[in-house]
């Protein structure tokens, strides 16, 4: 489905893996800009290099881990008091979180499915551009039966770039 909403993008991502693959990210500052900023961090501070997918629950394809003496955010959702307005599509990315409101640390995951259900619960900061480099990744992946990737692609950089 197509979004009703478009947010402009802020910044570009692109994750590189080491089957060759990518994924294409916009990143929207404008509608999250803690999340981005703690993502852009993350990214620049390699937190993802050599990293794969750890797990896929509820269609939901969970990349990172919690890192240790980083404080969370407050993302930007509706418990925190903040109408985030990207849909909930498939290929959107949200920071993860736990049952505080300032959680978020190190762990994001990407849609795989349209999910309205999740719209208000987690802050959605960004996208992949391109479905087919999201596709690609989850056929390259193996679940176990508690939802373990088991094997995927490493992720070998990240590179960021201001919209223009």
């Amino acid at each position: 489905g197509a979004f009703e909403y478009k947010p402009e993008p802020t910044y570009h991502a692109t994750f590189n893996f080491d089957n060759g693959s990518s994924l294409h990210i916009e990143l929207y500052g404008n509608d999250a800009p803690e999340t981005v900023k703690h993502f852009r961090k993350l990214c620049e501070d390699g937190h993802f290099d050599g990293r794969s997918a750890n797990s896929l629950i509820d269609e939901l394809l969970y990349f990172g881990k919690d890192v240790e003496g980083v404080k969370g955010i407050k993302g930007e959702f509706a418990d925190n008091g903040v109408e985030n307005k990207i849909p909930m599509k498939k290929g959107v990315l949200c920071m993860a979180r736990g049952s505080e409101y300032d959680s978020a640390y190190g762990q994001f995951f990407v849609l795989t499915k349209n999910n309205s259900s999740l719209k208000g619960q987690y802050a959605a900061f960004g996208r992949i551009t391109e479905l087919d480099g999201l596709n690609k990744l989850l056929d390259s992946i193996t679940v176990s039966d508690d939802g373990k990737v088991t094997e995927s692609p490493k992720i070998t950089g990240v590179s960021l770039h201001a919209a223009h």
